[in-house]
């Protein structure tokens, strides 16, 4: 029997349980969805699917080194980057280096990381992050970066916590990452969705041979059905290894027009950050008042604490939210919920009202 899929977003699977479409609080996609120029490329891409797509996705690379420039003011070339499909490719073509043989990651991360890094039977060191101290990372993280590390991973902001590392410490992290000859890894799938995401990208340290960042369409674009990711460094032996390591035709024509399209007509994220952080601060209050212990969410959605089997009292009632506790570092009763529309929002909190209320 295969096993069943854990990642959030699993409409397939419910609207095969209960034969209807669900409202979807598992996955954070942007709330406001894939914008209609971006549609409109996809759909004109139909009449070219009769031809391979770019083996090397030149056009998108350079687009996407255009952006970088432009977004973050940073120096960026093609070929400091490797295109892929969707950030999960990316995880497995890199955490399948050879190179790196011992890996140190903050647990709970994104489950993505910890599957491959089990599947590859990788060394792994595990730093936890505590409850009681938000989750944060603490200084000592930088005591376990040995020789013996060969990457370090960190999710920001953290995926399920939604929690971002102090800027200073991330410096500190990929300092001792340089003197110890370890590569780090940033994966920045949900930077947009933070207050001021170009000042927390760690871009601007793009110079460093040592760091890697990992992006997704995504989250953002609101296009997880178009898979479609990217990682960018200035160590270009790195990201020639990593292509080598890849499939052919990896990304393919439709993927690569829509990456394209977002990237030449990208509307910026103020509009959607004034509607993320009021209705992440609706749902926060919601939440505290219904008796749950919601966790400070720099994100797009919220890691909360609430009672056993509120997933799937939720499912009956045609909403579906993470459950985290298959997590590693996080227990039974732990979710995350993702920020959608005001009236999706309301629904929700509606619900969960009811359910607590017996």
């Amino acid at each position: 029997m295969i096993m069943e899929h854990k990642h959030g977003g699993n409409v397939e699977n419910y609207i095969r349980k209960y034969g209807r479409v669900p409202l979807d609080f598992s996955a954070s996609i942007n709330p406001f969805g894939c914008p209609a120029h971006i549609k409109e490329a996809m759909i004109k891409a139909v009449g070219e699917i009769d031809r391979y797509p770019d083996p090397d996705c030149l056009l998108l690379r350079e687009k996407t080194a255009q952006h970088m420039q432009s977004e973050y003011g940073i120096k960026c070339e093609k070929e400091m980057i490797l295109c892929g499909n969707g950030a999960s490719e990316l995880i497995h073509t890199l955490l399948g280096s050879k190179q790196l043989t011992e890996v140190l990651i903050p647990v709970p991360a994104f489950s993505g990381y910890i599957k491959t890094l089990n599947a590859l039977s990788k060394k792994t060191v595990k730093y936890e992050l505590k409850a009681e101290n938000g989750f944060r990372i603490g200084n000592d993280i930088t005591e376990l970066i040995t020789e013996e590390v060969k990457l370090v991973i960190l999710t920001e902001p953290n995926n399920p916590t939604g929690v971002l590392t102090d800027m200073r410490l991330k410096e500190d992290i990929l300092k001792k990452c340089e003197s110890s000859g370890s590569f780090l890894l940033i994966d920045e799938s949900f930077i947009e969705f933070t207050e001021d995401h170009r000042r927390n990208s760690m871009a601007y340290l793009l110079d460093s041979d040592r760091l890697l960042i990992l992006r997704a369409f995504t989250k953002y674009y609101g296009m997880p059905g178009i898979r479609l990711g990217y990682i960018i460094s200035s160590n270009t032996d790195m990201i020639n290894k990593l292509k080598e390591a890849e499939s052919d035709w990896n990304v393919n024509l439709i993927a690569q027009k829509a990456g394209i399209a977002a990237l030449e007509a990208d509307e910026g994220n103020d509009r959607l950050m004034v509607y993320i952080n009021n209705e992440k601060r609706y749902m926060y209050d919601r939440l505290k008042e219904a008796g749950y212990m919601p966790l400070k969410s720099d994100a797009n959605y919220i890691l909360f604490k609430g009672e056993k089997h509120l997933a799937e009292r939720l499912e009956e009632r045609g909403i579906m939210i993470r459950d985290c506790s298959s997590f590693e570092g996080l227990t039974e009763g732990w979710y995350r919920i993702s920020v959608k529309m005001h009236e999706e929002n309301e629904r929700l909190m509606g619900v969960i009202n009811e359910i607590k209320k017996g």
